[in-house]
């Protein structure tokens, strides 16, 4: 039972935040090696290096079966053979693959100041970047990476002494910055007018190349307004942390959407597809206009003939 317990665990915990446990894990080692007698460092360095590929190898493990029925469903449409090395790879690595080359490719868009083609269809407009804070975390970010670079020139030297280790850094902290500095300026350009769209059939969702996706309005059961941070309003609700998701690019949610129990929508979630779960929330500068739009809609329908 506490095996499975375990798989489930790792089933439900994401890529990213396994890959930020394996991070902890190598830093932890590394300040308990620090701290360690001569005689154990060896061993500690070396099961600094193995916990983490442990931690990975153990989410791999799990997703085993899911990994099967792809590779089955490969081999069974005929696909190309690396389809079938993609089918065995999680499917947030080769979406992690598809989301960085659409924001260097924003980036590059945003540099020749081409305008993003308009995909979303006519209709109610929902925006999130009037009164957000997204524009403002945006600015703050490129502060900090203009100060990164010259902090780490006079910083550096105090604690470190040998030139080539010294060269090592610093190129990988200009990557560093230029990565970030791409991926910024790409996901603003991608996300353009900032607005997800409502028609009579449908809610559209849009944050760039985030998230993507068509919610049928007949699936909304309900739109509620939510004021308090997420891990408070799942443990007072007892929702499981697998059955919310977060669409916004980088405020509080205000909103959410609780869809039907047996609703099955699929959107794209960083180029993954993923099935919505219940409970969608969403930032929104006028929430109360989503909310009066489904309960117009749901009227209607339920309107004797």
């Amino acid at each position: 039972m506490r095996q499975m317990h375990v798989v489930s665990l790792l089933r439900t915990m994401t890529w990213r935040e396994l890959a930020g446990l394996a991070i902890g894990a190598l830093l932890l080692a590394s300040i308990a090696k620090k701290l360690a007698p001569e005689t154990v460092k060896p061993l500690l360095h070396h099961a600094g290096l193995a916990l983490p590929l442990l931690l990975l190898m153990a989410k791999d493990i799990a997703h085993a079966p899911q990994a099967w029925q792809r590779l089955r469903s490969a081999h069974a449409a005929r696909a190309p053979w690396h389809a079938h090395v993609t089918a065995l790879l999680p499917p947030e690595l080769p979406g992690l693959f598809k989301l960085d080359r659409l924001l260097w490719l924003g980036c590059l868009r945003r540099v020749q100041a081409k305008p993003r083609p308009v995909t979303l269809p006519e209709g109610v407009a929902l925006t999130y970047l009037e009164r957000g804070a997204y524009n403002t975390a945006r600015a703050v970010v490129f502060v900090a990476l203009l100060l990164e670079l010259p902090t780490h020139a006079l910083l550096l030297h105090l604690f470190i002494k040998d030139p080539d280790a010294l060269l090592v850094i610093h190129v990988l902290g200009a990557i560093a910055v230029l990565y970030t500095l791409a991926w910024v300026l790409g996901d603003r350009w991608h996300i353009g007018p900032g607005r997800h769209v409502m028609t009579a059939e449908a809610l559209h969702l849009r944050v760039g190349v985030r998230v993507e996706g068509t919610l049928p309005l007949a699936a909304i059961a309900r739109v509620e307004p939510v004021d308090l941070l997420l891990p408070t309003w799942r443990h007072r609700h007892g929702v499981a942390r697998n059955d919310t998701l977060v669409v916004t690019p980088f405020d509080k949610p205000n909103c959410m959407l609780v869809l039907h129990q047996h609703a099955q929508v699929d959107i794209l979630l960083h180029q993954v597809t993923t099935r919505l779960p219940q409970y969608v929330f969403l930032y929104l500068d006028r929430p109360a206009l989503l909310a009066a739009h489904v309960d117009r809609m749901r009227s209607t329908v339920s309107m004797p003939c």
